[in-house]
């Protein structure tokens, strides 16, 4: 049972998605946390279209637009008022003077009660999945989070292995370049290196680059 801080650098720097995925598992066991169950497949909404038009008006509703238009009519010839209250001071409730747009008709698209009674089974159907559903959806995700931090150590881990890596080769990079400006002396190239990338000196190697001909101008 080897867990990710048992890995060296070179290691996690070949390791397979496969493998990481084990690590992720293995320290979420130690944690305590869950495995990862498959995810819920979610629940299509059952499509249920408006077959008919209604018209409405002061809250009450027609199926003919000339009869919700009659309505209209006559509430707005009696001039209603409209009445508010002050939100800011004590909520009084008064009149604020007469309504401004009146009675307006709205036109709605619904069910017909024959079509609201015919897919009531299936509107029931889908409810009961749709809480099924999203009860495992909830702990799922629970599960997500709880492993995400599990999960972030590992990813970190190898992240940390890529930058030193790359941090190493930049410093091995750059000494090589210094070392041709000096005409193959590597104590001098090490002196401009050291001035140029102070932070990049631990990642030198410590012994002598020996093979010379290779940075010749």
């Amino acid at each position: 049972m080897k867990r990710y801080t048992d890995f060296t650098d070179e290691e996690l720097l070949t390791i397979t998605e496969e493998d990481l995925s084990a690590l992720v598992d293995l320290e979420c066991a130690i944690s305590g946390v869950p495995l990862l169950p498959a995810a819920p497949e979610y629940v299509q909404e059952v499509d249920v279209a408006p077959d008919t038009t209604v018209y409405e008006v002061a809250g009450f509703y027609f199926e003919e637009r000339g009869a919700a238009d009659r309505v209209a009519n006559v509430i707005n010839e009696q001039r209603p008022l409209q009445v508010t209250c002050d939100w800011q001071l004590d909520r009084c409730r008064h009149v604020d003077g007469y309504a401004g747009s009146g009675a307006v008709v709205k036109a709605e698209q619904v069910l017909t009660k024959a079509t609201h009674e015919r897919t009531r089974n299936a509107r029931m159907e889908y409810k009961a999945k749709k809480e099924a559903y999203d009860k495992l959806r909830k702990e799922y995700d629970r599960i997500v989070s709880m492993r995400e931090e599990c999960a972030e150590n590992v990813y970190r881990a190898v992240e940390r292995a890529r930058t030193e890596r790359s941090r190493r080769e930049l410093a091995e990079g750059n000494l090589q370049r210094y070392i041709q400006l000096a005409d193959g002396d590597e104590e001098q190239a090490r002196k401009f290196f050291d001035a140029a990338y102070p932070d990049l000196v631990v990642y030198l190697p410590r012994e002598p680059v020996n093979n010379e001909s290779e940075y010749e101008l």
